[in-house]
């Protein structure tokens, strides 16, 4: 024992080397020192390399082993008679997940973390789970790839920055934004999916004025304005525009009637004759089995086409489903006609009544003389006055 070390052990080479070891027990500076390389044995779960000497149970046992049999080998921290930490290569793990290793506690935590790549399993902040996968957080910050196949629902959430706080929104709370917030003209038609809009919510409108629309039993389709003159019609539930189909009247207010349009001109003859022949007639339409005519539930009063077409086949038509068509207004020439005949027949009739009533009084007059040559011409004033015969006719 060298004079400065009395208190001491040292185990040194022979020829003054450096010691291997010492042991120093002075009091209050007890303590080992080893200047070479120690080698320790691995040791076990039960009986670490390295433990606390004041353990007095196996739950009390704490302290460090070696396993060297590993590939690479590791340093690991033993409790209660079991790996707790593992330390190999770069790695701090636990030994297991049965053991149930905890960073930290509830009232001592870890002031803060700096952490290149964290992966974690379970993640709750301020006592709160975070239930999202790794996907779904990957999408706050664009992180993963977009999905095109997803179909939302009105109860689907989405997350949105509301002035600053990261918040759930309902997919349905963005159709009321939308409902309330689109302009006039905001939104195209490549914007909607087909039918997206019904029909309460269509404002009628087109490319060109006159343009109207109709919904053909699957879309809202446009129907361009016709030519002049053109009315609209159906065919087979679908709007169409067509050319008139009856006979224009002679002369109606909007129609052309100037002399210098006209040709091979003659007068109506026999109007009364022929309207004589017409059978007026009160009717109700078949609603029921031709509905796409539009016909009205009320009581009609008119005449019927094929009966007028033996008569005056002129004013008779056909439309497009070849069901004939009568103008109306191609009487107002004809009844004019027949007033114009019928009071021509009145003034005749007129005429050889005055002439009969002019005869008959000539007839009195004749009677009355006579019989006033045949009086006695001695009879008293107060005598009965001749009888004169009159003959009144109602005009």
């Amino acid at each position: 024992i060298p004079n400065n070390k009395e208190n001491a052990l040292i185990i040194e080479n022979a020829d003054g080397d450096d010691a291997f070891m010492s042991f120093d027990t002075q009091n209050g500076a007890e303590k080992i020192t080893f200047s070479k390389q120690v080698a320790f044995a691995d040791g076990s779960e039960a009986n670490p390399t390295i433990k606390g000497a004041g353990a007095t149970t196996d739950a009390k046992t704490v302290g460090f082993r070696f396993i060297t049999s590993n590939s690479n080998g590791d340093l690991r921290v033993v409790a209660n008679g079991a790996d707790q930490f593992i330390f190999s290569d770069g790695f701090l793990k636990p030994a297991s997940m049965a053991a149930g290793i905890r960073l930290g506690g509830s009232t001592k935590r870890f002031l803060k973390g700096f952490v290149d790549t964290m992966m974690v399993k379970e993640l709750a902040i301020n006592g709160t789970a975070i239930t999202s996968n790794a996907s779904e957080l990957n999408l706050m910050d664009g992180g993963a790839s977009i999905t095109d196949d997803i179909t939302l629902a009105a109860g689907d959430g989405v997350v949105i920055n509301d002035g600053g706080t990261m918040a759930q929104a309902e997919v349905s709370d963005f159709a009321t934004y939308v409902s309330i917030n689109i302009t006039d003209g905001a939104v195209g038609t490549d914007d909607l999916a087909a039918n997206a809009v019904d029909g309460t919510k269509i404002q009628l409108g087109s490319d060109a004025e006159g343009d109207i629309m109709y919904y053909d039993g699957t879309n809202y389709v446009r129907l361009a304005k016709g030519a002049d003159d053109q009315i609209l019609a159906m065919n087979g539930n679908v709007p169409n525009w067509q050319n008139e189909a009856r006979p224009v009247a002679p002369p109606t207010p909007n129609s052309s009637s100037d002399r210098r349009f006209k040709k091979n001109i003659s007068t109506v003859s026999g109007a009364l004759q022929k309207l004589s022949k017409l059978n007026p007639v009160n009717y109700d339409w078949r609603q029921d089995e031709f509905e796409h005519k539009g016909f009205g539930d009320k009581k009609q009063w008119g005449f019927i086409a094929q009966e007028i077409k033996e008569i005056f086949p002129e004013l008779v038509g056909k439309d497009d489903e070849d069901f004939l068509t009568l103008n109306y207004q191609g009487f107002v020439p004809l009844l004019t006609k027949a007033v114009q005949e019928q009071q021509e027949e009145i003034n005749s009739q007129q005429k050889e009544i005055d002439a009969l009533k002019s005869q008959l009084q000539m007839i009195m007059d004749m009677l009355d003389n006579d019989m006033s040559d045949k009086t006695d011409s001695k009879k008293d004033n107060d005598n009965k006055k001749p009888v004169k015969l009159s003959m009144a006719t109602q005009k």
